[in-house]
């Protein structure tokens, strides 16, 4: 994890996408989640270690996104088309497909379910936590929403 600013964090080698989270003094908000379970259990402890999460934001469908939603018992926010994505992917085939990124993913997926985002918006909302603004916009791009 790369400490970009004095609250801003970022993971750029990993599988999948690049995830990080914002601190604030109202708590910590995510942005995307890793891919790999293993790399989700790592980056929750290390956000516990800094303070009390509070949200995750997915900026887009694909599963590399949002896969790490499940190992964070808080709510996740997206566009509506990530949550329609999520809620059209077969669970067993995602599990199936994520178990085969290392020998430790398999029993970290054991109960496995997704965590849909419950909050989402369609052209873009505005989001205040502690003393920072999360301005997410709806930006089409190479996803079908």
């Amino acid at each position: 994890m790369k400490q970009i600013t004095s609250n801003v964090f970022a993971e750029t080698d990993v599988r999948g996408c690049n995830f990080g989270y914002v601190t604030t003094s109202d708590g910590i908000v995510m942005i995307d989640s890793p891919h790999k379970p293993s790399d989700a259990q790592r980056l929750k402890a290390e956000i516990a270690s800094k303070g009390q999460l509070r949200y995750i934001i997915n900026t887009e469908p694909h599963g590399d996104h949002w896969t790490g939603n499940a190992f964070f018992d808080v709510p996740v926010i997206a566009h509506e088309g990530v949550r329609t994505r999520m809620l059209n992917t077969d669970l067993a085939d995602h599990v199936s497909r994520v178990a085969a990124f290392g020998p430790e993913e398999p029993a970290l997926l054991e109960g496995y379910q997704f965590n849909y985002p419950v909050i989402t918006f369609k052209n873009g909302m505005t989001m205040h936590v502690g003393d920072h603004t999360f301005e997410m916009i709806h930006m089409p791009g190479h996803t079908l929403y």
